[in-house]
């Protein structure tokens, strides 16, 4: 391994390659928090097919994602493996952020025909950055710990891209004002968000030099059958990435639906919902250290059930019991506090993954980090894309009309429940899947003893991990 692996990491190093984590998770943020909206109030599409929209790409990500881990796997590694993704989409990832919420008038079908090539078109730019810049972060540090670091700094960075998607409503409203067209307003603001993407990657490519691994790690040719088996016949990223897709798909049933919610149930304005979101990002930044304190000092399994007991009792209290209709301080307070969830699902499971990766270089005598996170990308992908096909189907279902002022009782008790027991469902799920996963501390630093010794050609035992095999 790359002796940089080895040492500790520099702080601006660390900082640097976090800035990429602002455009992949902005952009996921704003597709699975206002992509429902803008495509039946903007646009005009229908609940149904918008929810189908926005889960096609799952499809094509389905070869994307595990082609795009294994290919950046075997680059030689004396022309970086991860790295040079990161400077070849860097533009394109910019220009589609901007496509995809760009309205260019076309009428109904012609509008259901762009808007699916561009669905597809994020999901492969998104790949393209994503999968490789996770596997970077795993070879960047071998250290149990300095991985969690690492990825809280990284998450500090999402945070400020959350930060900054909590000011769309506000943002295009504004804009929409000063162009006279909602569909300009949104196109504008997205514009903007895409080079601030741009730039955020390409920091990350240039701060990150020189910190790949220089091994090559995987020489096998690619089979995408073998793609999918190899992560998950290994019983900790089983656990590690089921706990991820449970936790995806509650995050995006309850952002899917809470604009919705805080629009139609609660009475609250665009700027209202603005200040929700982004009082909401900024507090997570203060959650971020407790998350990290709880990992390092009890277990990342800890910091994960922790952090979703808070988040249910949150919702059941402030959706029944607390809001009502203009009670905005109300709304402040409940995302501010459920938002430590949030920031549980990628900042424990980004941690986690590299550990799993010890346990198939274990057995295998290869890393492909590549790959695994290629199968966490896909995850994530596949939960956000089941949660708001679900959402958009059950929104049409109870009756929702974008054309109406004032719903129905029915779709606003539909709204409530949805966002309460629907996300809470997946949430307990995720707790489940946690609690059981047989990763610990202790574990992981015995089959890292074991694969020192095992490349040494001397003997070693199994006993002390034997749970994770």
């Amino acid at each position: 391994m790359n002796s940089n692996t080895k040492t500790g990491l520099p702080l601006k190093v660390m900082v640097g390659y976090g800035s990429a984590g602002y455009a992949t998770l902005f952009t996921f943020t704003i597709v699975i928090t206002y992509g429902l909206y803008f495509f039946t109030d903007v646009v005009g599409l229908s609940a149904g097919f918008a929810g189908m929209l926005l889960s096609i790409g799952t499809f094509v990500d389905a070869i994307t994602d595990p082609m795009i881990g294994t290919i950046s796997d075997k680059r030689d590694p004396g022309k970086g493996r991860r790295r040079p993704f990161l400077l070849a989409a860097a533009i394109p990832f910019g220009i589609v952020t901007w496509l995809l919420f760009t309205d260019w008038g076309f009428g109904q079908a012609m509008s259901m025909v762009y808007f699916a090539v561009l669905i597809i078109m994020f999901y492969v730019v998104q790949t393209l950055v994503d999968v490789p810049y996770t596997a970077l972060g795993s070879e960047m540090t071998l250290d149990y710990d300095e991985r969690t670091k690492l990825s809280s700094i990284r998450y500090s960075w999402a945070t400020v891209g959350g930060i900054v998607s909590g000011f769309t409503m506000a943002i295009t409203a504004y804009l929409g004002e000063l162009f006279d067209s909602a569909r300009l307003g949104w196109s504008v603001a997205n514009l903007m968000f895409g080079v601030l993407c741009t730039i955020t990657i390409l920091i990350a490519w240039k701060t990150t030099k020189g910190r790949e691994s220089t091994e090559m790690a995987d020489v096998e040719p690619f089979n995408l059958a073998k793609a999918f088996k190899g992560p998950f016949s290994n019983k900790s990223f089983r656990h590690v990435a089921l706990s991820y897709l449970f936790g995806i798909v509650g995050q995006t049933v309850a952002v899917s639906v809470t604009v919705y919610y805080m629009s139609y149930n609660l009475q609250l304005s665009d700027n209202q919902i603005s200040a929700a979101m982004v009082i909401m990002w900024v507090v997570a930044f203060f959650w971020i250290a407790l998350t990290n304190h709880i990992a390092l000092k009890y277990s990342k399994k800890a910091a994960w059930n922790f952090s979703m007991v808070i988040w249910i009792a949150t919702l059941f209290i402030f959706v029944w019991i607390i809001n009502a209709p203009g009670n905005a301080i109300a709304v402040y307070v409940m995302t501010s506090i459920y938002v430590v969830g949030y920031n549980a699902i990628y900042q424990v499971t980004w941690a986690s993954i590299p550990d799993c990766v010890e346990v198939d270089e274990f057995r295998t005598g290869q890393r492909k980090e590549g790959l695994y996170y290629s199968m966490a990308s896909l995850t994530q992908k596949l939960g956000s894309a089941i949660a708001v096909a679900i959402c958009g189907w059950i929104i049409t279902w109870m009756g929702y009309d974008p054309g109406l002022a004032e719903q129905s009782q029915t779709t606003l008790t539909g709204f409530a429940v949805l966002l309460s027991a629907g996300t809470s469902f997946f949430l307990l799920l995720s707790i489940i899947s946690t609690a059981t996963n047989p990763m610990t501390k202790e574990r992981h630093a015995a089959i890292k003893e074991a694969i020192a010794l095992k490349e040494a050609g001397q003997l070693y035992s199994t006993e002390k991990f034997k749970e994770l095999l």
